[in-house]
């Protein structure tokens, strides 16, 4: 699901930001090229809910190199973009809403946190049921059937 998600979330950049750029999927220390994205899984949850229902809770940070650290308006752009696109988005199974979004410009770096949840169901494993059992049951010896 984690990669299900990711792969989302760069779909939806790509949709809007075509392919001049990049998307890191993984962290990258050093070397990359501005501008770009770089998407991290931040946290998840699993919570058991009732019988075969599970809710998962992600939470992905979606940070934006601008080409220019010092424009805080090419971010404050980026911002309401990434908010728009990311409210939802398409895995290969389901679509996912963003419930919450937090956006923080830090040393000229976007950084929009998203979070989803997707309630599923855990196929269970069922063992083979018997088709047919028979039973007679007969009383004891001495005892009789009037009282």
């Amino acid at each position: 699901m984690n990669n299900d998600i990711v792969n989302a979330i760069a779909r939806a950049i790509r949709k809007e930001y075509d392919n001049t750029y990049k998307i890191y999927i993984e962290s990258v220390e050093q070397g990359f090229k501005e501008p770009c994205f770089s998407i991290v899984k931040v946290s998840a949850k699993h919570e058991h809910k009732f019988f075969r229902r599970r809710l998962k809770e992600y939470t992905f940070a979606i940070y934006y190199f601008p080409s220019d650290k010092r424009s805080t308006f090419e971010c404050a752009q980026a911002e309401e973009e990434l908010f728009d696109l990311l409210e939802e988005i398409e895995t290969s199974d389901m679509i996912l809403r963003s419930y919450d979004f937090d956006a923080v410009i830090t040393d000229g770096v976007l950084c929009v946190t998203a979070k989803y949840d997707a309630l599923i169901l855990k196929d269970v494993k069922t063992e083979e049921i018997m088709e047919v059992a028979e039973s007679e049951i007969a009383p004891k010896e001495g005892d009789s059937e009037d009282g």
